[in-house]
């Protein structure tokens, strides 16, 4: 990675830890598995655009950030999972796929992955409370759609303003060709 890239993904992943930290007043909460922090996901869908390492990392910060809000250790492992969909959704885009195609390949895998998390830990008793496994992962699975594609609707102008004052002129030649 590239100084210039490193110190974007560094302000990133800054973001990704403030977010769930600071900004609890953008939380919705429904106990034991499933929480939505409004914006959460947007540093690691800009990251996306600088490299797989860059999304991997600020993915990794954004799962710290919510270890450190002290949250269930399910709605902590969830958010580690952003690991999978950040570096997918990076090389998808590092490959020249479209942005859209890109997003909405990413919100299944995410909502699918979070799902499972919530699946696997609740029916291992850690954290289920009175509530069902398998309604509180398709609860988790089907926010977890609604809340990314939010945070989607948060990234777009944010990445087209970046582009326009060339702040993300780190893109790789097979970046700039996105459309959003």
């Amino acid at each position: 990675m590239k100084v210039k890239e490193m110190v974007v993904a560094a302000l990133l992943t800054a973001l990704s830890i403030i977010i769930p930290t600071m900004f609890g007043f953008l939380k919705v909460w429904l106990p034991p598995a499933f929480s939505a922090t409004l914006a959460a996901h947007t540093p690691v869908i800009l990251a996306m655009f600088i490299s797989p390492a860059a999304a991997v990392i600020v993915a990794l910060g954004s799962g710290l950030g919510f270890l450190l809000q002290g949250l269930s250790p399910i709605v902590t492992a969830r958010a580690f999972s952003h690991v999978v969909f950040a570096l997918m959704g990076a090389v998808m885009i590092k490959r020249g796929w479209n942005f859209f195609l890109t997003m909405a390949v990413t919100v299944v895998i995410h909502a699918v992955v979070e799902g499972l998390v919530v699946l696997v830990m609740m029916n291992a008793g850690i954290g289920g409370g009175d509530a069902s496994a398998l309604s509180m992962a398709t609860v988790t699975t089907i926010g977890t759609v609604v809340h990314y594609s939010i945070d989607i609707c948060i990234a777009m102008p944010i990445y087209k303003a970046l582009k326009e004052t060339k702040v993300v002129d780190i893109l790789p030649l097979n970046y700039r060709k996105l459309t959003v």
